[in-house]
């Protein structure tokens, strides 16, 4: 058993690498067993998990070239709270779409430079969150978005922006909206998109603020 009690209320995960420590990505290289503690057993076994698929995929040999999209996949199933975990999925699925087939280890903080620049900050600021993930799991040496800024526009620039992408006319505004709605609905997955979409909608009609529509129940 590999998920133990651990003085008291804490629990311990203990996966022997053996043989395949040396195969391990810095900083674990040469490690034969991989030990951390966590306050909760989910998160125990949330790392025992990683480190188990981790063990089989040196095993396998495909211990070189992670993915993006490999290794988004396993950071959107890090254990988080489900409103952090649906900003998450939206701010960084589309930059794993885009970019998933390049090795996450050869993305330079040039690449990560350029491709901030067509982003929002927000967007920006969880895609780092990422990589600072992956760096702290061993799975790259540095976060390439570690000094990556991303520009604030002005009032001026932001205004022009907008009248850039919503059209006039209100029957191209709903056109507009509904491949917007399509998105939402497909980022969200089939449990949270049909919420998603909702609160878009509300948002798209009514002008309410996210913080407005969060606190709204069906009796108001």
């Amino acid at each position: 058993m590999t998920v133990s009690k651990y003085n008291g209320n804490r629990w311990r995960v203990n996966v022997y690498m053996g043989p395949l420590g040396k195969l391990l990505p810095s900083p674990l290289t040469g490690k034969q067993r991989l030990t951390k503690v966590f306050d909760s057993k989910r998160e125990a076994a949330a790392q025992e998990r990683e480190w188990e698929q981790l063990k089989d995929d040196l095993r396998s040999g495909d211990h070189g070239g992670v993915s993006i999209r490999d290794w988004h996949k396993k950071f959107m199933q890090l254990p988080r709270r489900q409103t952090t975990q649906d900003v998450y999925r939206y701010a960084t699925t589309p930059f794993a779409q885009q970019h998933g087939d390049k090795p996450i280890s050869e993305w330079t903080a040039q690449q990560a430079r350029a491709d901030a620049a067509g982003r929002a900050a927000s967007q920006v600021k969880y895609i780092r969150t990422m990589f600072g993930e992956a760096v702290d799991k061993g799975v790259i040496d540095s976060n390439p978005y570690r000094d990556v800024k991303t520009p604030r526009k002005d009032a001026r620039q932001t205004k022009a922006s907008f009248h850039e992408v919503w059209p006039i006319d209100p029957q191209e505004q709903i056109k507009l909206l509904e491949t917007i709605l399509d998105t939402a609905t497909r980022v969200g997955g089939p449990r949270r998109g049909a919420e998603l979409r909702g609160k878009i909608a509300f948002a798209a009609w009514t002008g309410a603020r996210p913080q407005e529509i969060r606190g709204l129940h069906r009796s108001d």
